[in-house]
């Protein structure tokens, strides 16, 4: 008759050479065993422009942008007291987002430097170039929209996940008591200081 010391070895012995077994069986392209779901810093520029940086502590309000990014907004709406901004309308390219990237973006003027009341993210399996609505999209669960660091100045948020998807992000911010009136105005990037031009 067998001990229990040897009878418990024998399992875990067993158990091991099972699990050894299982992993070899394993496509090895698939998921986050490739360099395809390497960690990506991307920087977005107050203007809308991106680049890449080797960490997300190399992305500040003056990193500058070399690329435009399809469909992106710097068009901030102030209506009342709140200040709202989204990354992309609702119809047409979000920001492409795969798995493990990390977007630290830089908030357009008219909402740089003002107090974040709420943000949120919209995910998206598809991501039309042609202004086309979305054939479906979830407002982002925690895993795949994993907000960090958001200052009166940028966020960041990273793709947790290895899947692919597109991205868009809306913030709200309280006016700054000193703004000026109430009035329903637009911000623009493109302007001159960031001055707002009332659409």
């Amino acid at each position: 008759m067998m001990s229990l010391g040897r009878l418990c070895g024998l399992a875990f012995a067993l158990a091991g050479a099972a699990s050894l077994g299982a992993m070899g069986t394993a496509p090895a392209g698939l998921g986050c065993q490739t360099h395809e779901c390497d960690p990506v810093f991307a920087c977005i520029s107050g203007s809308g422009l991106m680049t890449f940086v080797s960490q997300a502590s190399d992305c500040t309000s003056s990193t500058p942008g070399d690329a435009s990014i399809p469909g992106y907004n710097t068009n901030v709406v102030v209506s009342g007291d709140l200040l709202i901004w989204d990354t992309s309308p609702v119809n047409g390219p979000w920001l492409d987002y795969p798995g493990n990237r990390t977007y630290i973006i830089n908030f357009p003027p008219g909402l740089a430097g003002n107090t974040v009341l709420n943000y949120s993210a919209w995910i998206a399996a598809d991501n039309p170039q042609d202004g086309a609505p979305h054939t479906s999209f979830v407002t982002g669960p925690g895993y795949v929209a994993q907000f960090q660091n958001t200052t009166p100045y940028q966020l960041t948020v990273l793709n947790g996940s290895c899947a692919g998807y597109s991205l868009r992000i809306e913030v709200q911010a309280q006016l700054a008591a000193d703004a000026g009136d109430n009035a329903q105005t637009t911000f623009d990037a493109g302007d001159a200081g960031g001055a707002g031009a009332a659409d």
